[in-house]
């Protein structure tokens, strides 16, 4: 266990040190306009916040183009499973509960603490998980055995 504990008190020190030096002005260094002028750009909070629309902007293309053209394909694949219950209501069903993560998120951000941490919250996410984990595993299919409707 001691070794552990060294161990994870090196990588600590390691990454304190690695973001210390990689600071934006270095002891003893000579700052000429250039530099001056490229640390601002850098570091001024209406560009970092510029680009961090941008990169939203290009993540939400990856969504549209990929993850919303697989959709159908789920609620096709829902519909099958789920053979006796008409074809809409379980795509309500997927609907609904997909609806709900917007909920969850109101739940996030009133449990964040007063240091902007998500602790709380993730923890809650992970209990849920482990909660619908022990619950799934109790299901029990009915019609194993017995042949799907062509």
């Amino acid at each position: 266990m001691r070794k552990i504990s060294l161990l994870i008190l090196y990588f600590l020190c390691s990454a304190l040190y690695s973001i210390a030096s990689d600071g934006p002005i270095q002891p003893g260094s000579f700052l000429t306009l250039d530099r001056c002028i490229e640390i601002a750009l850098k570091n001024h909070p209406n560009i970092m916040a510029a680009k961090s629309t941008i990169e939203a902007n290009q993540n939400l293309i990856g969504v549209f183009l990929f993850l919303l053209a697989a959709g159908p394909i789920g609620f096709q694949y829902a519909a099958e499973i789920t053979f006796p219950t008409p074809e809409g209501t379980s795509n309500g069903l997927i609907q609904l509960f997909g609806q709900a993560a917007v909920v969850f998120v109101y739940i996030m951000d009133a449990l964040k603490t007063s240091d902007g941490s998500f602790t709380v919250s993730l923890l809650l996410a992970v209990g849920l998980l482990i909660v619908s984990a022990a619950i799934i595993t109790q299901l029990h299919d009915p019609h194993v055995g017995e042949r799907a409707a062509p």
